[in-house]
Formats: C-alpha cells, sequence, structure tokens
C-alpha cells in the first residue's frame, strides 16, 4: 500500500465528503448547522484546500450518520 500525499489525501476526503452529502441530501449549509463548523471552512474541505483535523472528521461523520472509515477510507 503506498502512502497518499497531503494534496491527495485531501482530494480524496474531498470526494468522498461530496458523495456522502449527496448520498444523504445535505447541502453545505445543512452541514454547518449541525456541526458548527463554518461555510467557508466546508468550503475548503470539498475543493480540497485544508485538511481536517480528527475531531473535525468525527464532528462531520456524526452529521452525516456515517462512521469515520467511511468519511476517510
Amino acid at each position: 500500500m503506498t502512502k497518499l500525499t497531503e494534496q491527495e489525501s485531501r482530494k480524496q476526503f474531498a470526494g468522498r465528503l461530496d458523495s456522502l452529502m449527496k448520498d444523504r441530501g445535505i447541502s453545505r449549509q445543512e452541514l454547518t448547522n449541525r456541526t458548527g463548523i463554518s461555510a467557508m471552512t466546508i468550503s475548503r474541505y470539498l475543493n480540497a484546500k485544508h485538511t481536517a483535523q480528527i475531531d473535525i472528521v468525527v464532528k462531520i461523520a456524526k452529521a452525516l450518520s456515517c462512521t469515520v472509515d467511511e468519511l476517510v477510507n
């Protein structure tokens, strides 16, 4: 198994986040409301411009009713 670069990891997270949001019919604003994470920060995650810390990943996973593994793997 090869290790992903930071940029590749951000892109993978962005893709999974976008996919899970679409699957659950959750908008950026709704995710902001559910997590308390700013819309700008969520946009940065979705555009692979920022790396989410583990506590944020946990909040997002809870808001999307998924596991952390589903979100990051």
